[in-house]
């Protein structure tokens, strides 16, 4: 969101999928570039939080957006846009402030950044 896809963000998504879904380094690489062809054909979030919302319940939304937050801090600092894109995915994902703030602590605690 803050126009950059720089390694250390692009090493994290990877890391947080493989980890998250066990998969290869090569499954989740290839997921991360049709992810991003994905994201090249579509500028609304919708779609994609529809997907989302039907096939993860709240526990998992949740844990979502805490590896989401990892990513927007993967290059130590938070710009506005990436701050105002995770707003508006907690509430597409339905989850309340409170607990996307309780995901991006713990997010920050995992990176040493607390």
């Amino acid at each position: 969101m803050d126009d950059t896809f720089d390694a250390r963000e692009r090493a994290k998504v990877l890391d947080l999928v493989t980890q998250r879904f066990d998969l290869s380094r090569e499954e989740a690489l290839g997921l991360l570039v049709a992810a991003e062809e994905q994201v090249a054909r579509s500028s609304q979030l919708h779609g994609f939080t529809r997907v989302v919302n039907k096939a993860f319940d709240q526990v998992e939304r949740i844990e979502l957006l805490e590896m989401l937050w990892e990513v927007t801090y993967a290059d130590g600092e938070l710009h506005d846009y990436e701050a105002s894109l995770m707003r508006r995915l907690t509430g597409l994902l339905h989850v309340s402030d409170q607990e996307s703030a309780a995901a991006r602590n713990r997010a920050l605690a995992r990176l040493g950044k607390t």
